[in-house]
């Protein structure tokens, strides 16, 4: 529900103090927790008449009285109403789960999983309509699921039910979406350094959003049987077996949830990244030598901008004439619009690309990484310069 309404300057100054403070996660939560103090303070004066806030009793009311007649059916009780104020007056500040968190006692599995086998080589031309799925747009969330998982997956090697495994994460998920948010809104972070992109957080829709995240960055058993997802397509996991729900982590996988990260384990400084420089050098190297589809698509968007089509229409004019132009498939061009973003994002993530902002129009320029990566020998040790 959305409500606008007037205020005065100094009432807004108030919100703005409160939001900055960092206990609440935007204005909304604000008004709602003193709509929250406001119905305690109420209550309590209809009840007794004063309030004394030196009073433990201030903290704490009776049971409603009637009114007109009939006793109120949803009205707190006493211990219901003074836990309310307690969180009311006392917001945490949110923090990442631990679910999410580094363990220092954390042995790895017994086993891992196969890596999933792949139709293509190193030196194929993938198709449009088989690079990874476009709104598989960041790589954070593939981080924080692949570390979700090391800390569910029993150490016996026998994987964890994708269900149950998605339950947990999904159960969690939106907590560390509130704590993102938060950094962003801390550190004024805009659209492009944003962290909480494509992370749920709590409010309205919240399902359709934990839906999402599952399926894409937990992994998914689609009609036909197959495991689909980026962790799936990034090779970082898949199921024991040809059949069946179980998965684990595979051996690359392992290793990329067990690096330390400057989002989950860095405390609330502001991030300069999304990844360190040591996860981006195991998933670039990874990619190169592992994932084909995902090669294939940033040497061909690195190859593009190198070639003048540094703009995101450019850039699609030039896949479209050499990559789209011999596809066995039709599809809108809202389709590889969406396939080249999804590219460009998760080749950002990595530091491969950079976009470029003047006023309005967005530009891409590749990196010495990206450059690198284009000879098939990238970079190993530090973040991409320009």
């Amino acid at each position: 529900m959305i409500l606008c309404f007037d205020c005065q300057r100094r009432t807004k100054d108030i919100l703005d103090r409160l939001v900055d403070s960092g206990r609440y996660k935007d204005h909304g939560e604000v008004i709602e927790t003193a709509i929250a103090n406001l119905e305690l303070l109420e209550t309590s004066v209809q009840i007794k008449g004063s309030v004394v806030f030196d009073s433990p009793a201030a903290t704490s009311a009776l049971p409603a009285p009637e009114r007109r007649g009939r006793k109120r059916q949803n009205r707190r009780t006493d211990t219901d109403i003074s836990e309310l104020g307690d969180r009311s007056v006392r917001k945490h500040r949110p923090k990442v789960p631990s679910l999410f968190q580094m363990s220092d006692d954390l042995d790895a599995p017994g086993t891992f999983a196969h890596p999933p086998t792949d139709v293509w080589t190193a030196n194929s031309e993938v198709p449009l309509h088989r690079w990874i799925f476009g709104q598989y747009n960041r790589l954070l969330p593939a981080k924080v699921s692949c570390r979700g998982l090391a800390n569910l997956l029993p150490r016996t090697g026998n994987g964890i039910d994708i269900v149950e495994a998605s339950s947990v994460i999904t159960g969690e998920i939106a907590t560390l979406g509130n704590y993102l948010q938060w950094l962003d809104k801390k550190y004024g972070l805009g659209r492009d350094q944003s962290l909480v992109t494509a992370f749920p957080t709590s409010g309205t829709g919240i399902e359709k959003s934990l839906q999402r995240y599952s399926s894409q960055f937990v992994g998914n058993i689609n009609k036909n049987g197959q495991l689909t997802g980026l962790l799936t397509d990034y090779k970082l996991v898949n199921r024991l077996g040809s059949r069946g729900s179980r998965i684990e982590l595979t051996e690359v996988g392992w290793k990329f949830a067990q690096l330390q990260n400057p989002v989950l384990d860095d405390g609330p400084a502001s991030p300069q990244e999304k990844l360190s420089s040591e996860e981006i050098s195991l998933l670039v190297i990874h990619i190169a030598e592992a994932v084909p589809a995902e090669a294939f698509a940033f040497r061909m968007i690195i190859k593009a901008i190198k070639s003048g089509a540094a703009t995101p229409e450019s850039l699609d004019l030039y896949l479209h004439e050499h990559v789209a132009a011999s596809d066995s498939r039709e599809f809108r061009s809202s389709f590889l619009s969406s396939q080249r973003s999804g590219a460009v994002s998760r080749m950002t993530d990595l530091g491969l690309v950079e976009r470029k902002r003047e006023g309005v129009r967005v530009y891409y320029q590749a990196t010495d990484r990206g450059i690198e990566f284009v000879s098939h020998t990238p970079l190993t040790e530090g973040r991409a310069s320009e």
